[in-house]
Order: structure tokens, then C-alpha cells, then sequence
């Protein structure tokens, strides 16, 4: 069985799921992330003008994209809208796929250290979406369902050292805590 924690660790995986997440939500800080990976002629000039004409017109960065007269940023907008088209129709694992080959992810990998390893996890990656099987018609919610159990299965419990920990006044008497915060106190209410 794949381990899902190792490759959602890994950065070709991590894109992959951003482009997921962002096909599905198009959420405003993803686009930064997906915009001009792999490299596509979309530098920070333009990112910043996608970021002011969403500031000035009050509207998503994607619908702001649209508005940016530069064939990188068309072409973008192009492939997220045909993208956004196949996630209805195509099931989790097939469009995986299919985004991988539209990406051209081979180039991606073929510049990776280890470009086996790369591949591997890539391959891994595509094997762990494949065990999702569908249960409904609309695999854009599949989709969303699957990358949501991939990171609640993966999720750390924190520290016991990190956590806040609640208690009333009396629970706390003669225990030694670092800090203590206590939250509503005015003079006259604590004796």
C-alpha cells in the first residue's frame, strides 16, 4: 500500500494536489502558487497586474486573468478552463492523469535530482487515487472528497506541549503552568 504522508510531502505531489485544489475552488492565493509552474513566461509583472486589476475591480485573480492582455496568461486561462471542463467528467483517477500529460509534467521530472525517484513518486501518487473508487457521478466532488480524506489521513495530532489546555480557576489551583491566561477577569469578580 502506498504511503499517501511521504508523498504529500514531496514538491512534484504538493503542485499536483495545488492544481487539484485549484481547479476546483480557484482560490486566490493558489493561483499564485500554480500560475507560473511548470515555468510558463508568467513573471511577477504580471502577476502583479493580476493582483491590482483584482484589488481595483473587487473580483477573483482567475476573472482578473481573464482581463490581462498577454498570450502566457490567455494560455493559462485557457488551460484552467479546460481543465475546470474535464474534472466533471473525467473519474479522480483518469483525470490525474490526464492533468499530468496537459501539464507536461515529463518535462517537470525530467529536471528533478533524481529523476527515477521523481517518476516513482509520480507513478505513486496516480496508484493512491486509483484506490479512491467513485461513488457518485459528479467527480468534481470525488475529487474534492479524495483530496480531503488524502490530508485528514495524513494530518499530525499536535504536540501535548503545544496545546492549549482550558480549566476553570479551581482545576488550576497549585499546578504550574508557564502561562496562564485568563480570559473575562475584572477587579472585583476574582477574590
Amino acid at each position: 500500500e502506498v504511503n499517501t504522508t511521504s508523498l504529500i510531502d514531496n514538491k512534484l505531489i504538493k503542485t499536483l494536489i495545488k492544481y487539484l485544489r485549484f481547479i476546483i475552488n480557484l482560490d486566490d492565493e493558489l493561483l499564485l502558487e500554480v500560475i507560473n509552474y511548470p515555468t510558463r513566461g508568467i513573471g511577477p509583472v504580471k502577476v502583479n497586474t493580476i493582483i491590482s486589476i483584482a484589488a481595483e475591480k473587487r473580483i477573483s485573480r482567475f476573472e482578473a486573468a481573464k482581463l490581462v492582455d498577454d498570450k502566457h496568461v490567455k494560455k493559462f486561462v485557457e488551460l484552467i478552463e479546460g481543465l475546470k471542463e474535464s474534472i466533471k467528467v473525467l473519474k479522480p483517477k483518469e483525470f490525474i492523469k490526464y492533468l499530468i500529460e496537459t501539464l507536461r509534467y515529463d518535462k517537470v521530472i525530467e529536471k528533478e535530482k533524481n529523476e527515477k525517484l521523481a517518476q516513482l513518486r509520480v507513478e505513486a501518487f496516480c496508484e493512491a487515487i486509483a484506490r479512491y473508487e467513485c461513488k457518485t457521478s459528479d467527480y468534481k466532488q470525488e475529487t474534492l472528497n479524495l483530496l480531503n480524506e488524502m490530508f485528514l489521513e495524513n494530518e499530525k495530532k499536535p504536540d501535548e506541549d503545544s496545546t492549549v489546555k482550558l480549566m476553570t480557576i479551581h482545576q488550576a489551583k497549585g499546578l504550574e503552568y508557564p502561562i496562564v491566561i485568563m480570559q473575562g477577569l475584572e477587579e472585583g469578580i476574582l477574590p
